[in-house]
């Protein structure tokens, strides 16, 4: 898996075209757990954005709101911080029996978008409530990923 991710962003850094983006649409890898999939992430203006993440458990999405880059490191990279809300669809199997599951979820995290290339890499914790099992509550749940922006 990590010969993947690194080829994956050898790639992407050596495809690269532009600067970072914060408008347009980016695709790439996302890590949740020891659950990988594919994410993306489209700008709606200047500090919202709608992300989507695939994985092999299910997909959720996310409307971000951006904040300030308080913390920009030698005018290579912004650091914004976001925060959202989301809904979710999983599928489990327990017992020889599919269950479907409908989570409600926050999202907080950050962003590193740098300056020379299309990329960008985030950090995210999302706690969710479980609306059809008992409303069971996940308080932290953390994800990262990388996305190529075209």
């Amino acid at each position: 898996m990590r010969k993947t991710v690194m080829i994956a962003l050898s790639l992407m850094l050596s495809l690269s075209f532009g600067m970072a983006q914060e408008h347009g649409i980016g695709l790439g890898l996302a890590f949740h757990g020891a659950d990988a999939g594919l994410t993306g992430k489209y700008w709606l203006g200047n500090k919202t954005a709608a992300t989507a993440t695939l994985t092999g458990h299910g997909l959720f999405g996310y409307y971000l709101i951006h904040g300030t880059d308080r913390f920009q490191y030698l005018d290579k990279i912004k650091t914004p911080y976001f925060y959202g809300v989301g809904i979710g669809f999983s599928q489990t199997e327990v017992l020889d029996e599919k269950e479907t599951n409908l989570y409600i979820a926050g999202a907080i995290g950050q962003d590193y978008l740098f300056n020379k290339y299309p990329i960008d890499m985030y950090w995210k914790i999302t706690p969710s409530i479980n609306v059809t099992q008992d409303f069971d509550f996940d308080l932290f749940s953390f994800s990262w990923g990388i996305r190529y922006f075209f």
